[in-house]
């Protein structure tokens, strides 16, 4: 199996490592590897080496694979990102296929199949990404990001228990937001009628979307 955390470089220093090593532990232990601490240990260390000669804002993409026999090896890929500020998100809903509510699902894994086809039919489509459901009909997540919606100064998220990957901004926006946030499965129509639809992902902090 084979993880990936994407993970934010800026001003000397790895943005939210806490809540990725966390998320990547998490993942680890909900795919039956109980025993993973020498691993998150090592995953860190292998990060923050990576980086630790670095001055410039870089995209860090750490990949980690465990084989049939429990072995893993990690390496991480760095690349250059320019300053990003707040964009509004033009989203359409991909109902061609629904994300099932199955492990490892809530992990951030390297197969990403699935949001391909559902990225590639947004752009065929003229959106700029696409909300993804599940088989009940509940919005879980876009392609590249959490959702959220506001309404009435109270923001909702879809809850881990309707597959939406385990986002690291995610989890740190629950304790840190101004406004109560509560888990509920939300339904299509409850996006056209929220105040503001909200998008988090580690890179790109929260964005503003619309459908």
């Amino acid at each position: 199996m084979e993880f990936v955390e994407t993970i934010l470089f800026d001003k000397g220093k790895i943005d939210l490592l806490e809540f990725h090593m966390s998320r990547l532990k998490w993942g680890l232990i909900q795919n039956g590897y109980l025993y993973c601490q020498d691993i998150i240990n090592y995953s860190q260390s292998l990060i923050l080496n990576s980086v630790s000669d670095c001055q410039s804002k870089m995209k860090i993409r750490f990949l980690l694979s465990i084989d049939l026999e429990n072995s893993f090896t990690g390496r991480v890929e760095l690349s250059p990102i320019s300053k990003q500020g707040t964009f509004l998100f033009n989203l359409g809903v991909y109902s061609f296929k629904y994300k099932e509510k199955r492990y490892p699902w809530n992990a951030k894994i390297l197969d990403r199949t699935f949001y391909f086809q559902a990225s590639n039919w947004a752009s065929a489509n003229g959106y700029d990404d696409a909300i993804i459901l599940n088989e009940y009909g509940h919005v879980v997540e876009t392609t590249i990001f959490n959702i959220y919606i506001l309404k009435e100064n109270i923001i909702y998220t879809p809850p881990l228990m309707d597959m939406p990957v385990k986002g690291v901004f995610r989890s740190w926006l629950m304790s840190n937001t101004v406004f109560p946030l509560i888990e509920k499965p939300i339904l299509v129509d409850e996006l056209y009628d929220a105040d503001i639809i909200l998008l988090t992902n580690a890179l790109r902090g929260i964005q503003i979307g619309k459908i």
